[in-house]
């Protein structure tokens, strides 16, 4: 019952971030010209450090307080688990990496237009089935996700390419974007085995990234 909760719980959230991110390429692409790729960088991690911080602190509380209701396990192991060697690395690479992802990001949103951009970013799902099968361990792709993979993966041939008009001329800001992708979904997949492992959550790993 829980399993098929958190399923459900995942989904919604998934979809609420996919119709967000949507939103990047538009809103990168409509920034004054006067703002910079490396300004707007900086502008974006500072805003998300601004609404995470509240939000983790107030995670910390209602661990703490359950910890004095009801001390278990799994509540004291997201309390102390971030301060495990494998976990602080873990916390330093995923700094490292947010901060180059972004920069990334908007320099091929630039290049590659928004419609490019948006569609670019969907390769998520590609990259996510893969690192998912190869570093976790995690079941064999099914065939519905494999011809949806073959699908997304046309696409992005489509956008990179230019709809097939002139295959030598590539689209550098798609290739740009692709290469952000990796990296962030690459982080994402390691993350996840902390999670499983109930020794970090979420908003850890999205606070320390930023600072």
């Amino acid at each position: 019952m829980m399993e098929n909760y958190n399923l459900k719980k995942g989904l919604i959230f998934g979809i609420i971030s996919v119709f967000l991110i949507g939103f990047q390429p538009i809103i990168s692409t409509l920034r004054p010209t006067i703002i910079d790729t490396y300004s707007f960088s900086t502008f974006t991690v500072v805003f998300m450090a601004i609404i995470f911080f509240p939000i983790f602190i107030i995670e910390r509380y209602k661990l703490k307080s359950l910890m004095k209701n009801e001390s278990n396990v799994r509540t004291e192991a997201l309390l102390t688990g971030w301060k495990k060697k494998r976990n602080v690395r873990l916390f330093i690479v995923i700094g490292i990496a947010f901060a180059i992802v972004p920069i990334l990001l908007i320099l091929g949103f630039d290049l590659a237009g928004p419609v490019n951009s948006a569609i670019s970013l969907k390769s998520e799902v590609i990259f996510a089935l893969l690192f998912g099968y190869i570093f976790l361990k995690e079941k064999r792709i099914s065939k519905i996700q494999f011809v949806f993979c073959i699908i997304l993966f046309l696409g992005l041939t489509i956008a990179i390419t230019q709809g097939f008009s002139d295959l030598p001329e590539f689209n550098i800001g798609v290739f740009i974007i692709l290469l952000a992708v990796i990296l962030f979904t690459v982080m994402h997949t390691f993350t996840k085995a902390g999670f499983d492992r109930n020794e970090i959550t979420p908003i850890q790993v999205v606070l320390f990234g930023i600072y």
